[in-house]
């Protein structure tokens, strides 16, 4: 069985790494996309908008009015999906 070795310096190596991590920024979103929403998932407020297909200023007008519930996550509110689904089987949304 014949052993090639090939040399790599290291400064190569880190540009490869840099590559590779720039990669996976750029296409993270699209692997996110793909993801099928579960109903135990935390979503965040533009989510929920899309979800509800409503207005990112329905999601507020609907916490204010206590009818989705909210979660306080570091910046911004994080939403239940099972939460956003509830609101779908309601007849009327105040």
């Amino acid at each position: 069985m014949d052993r090639t070795f090939i040399c790599v310096r290291e400064a190569d190596v880190q540009g490869i790494i840099s590559r590779l991590d720039r990669i996976d920024q750029k296409i993270q979103p699209l692997v996110e996309a793909q993801r099928p929403v579960v109903e135990d998932d935390i979503i965040d407020g533009k989510a929920a908008a899309k979800l509800l297909k409503v207005s990112a200023s329905t999601i507020y007008r609907l916490v204010q009015s206590k009818q989705l519930p909210e979660y306080n996550a570091g910046k911004g509110n994080r939403y239940l999906v099972s939460d956003v689904k509830a609101l779908l089987t309601k007849k009327n949304i105040e």
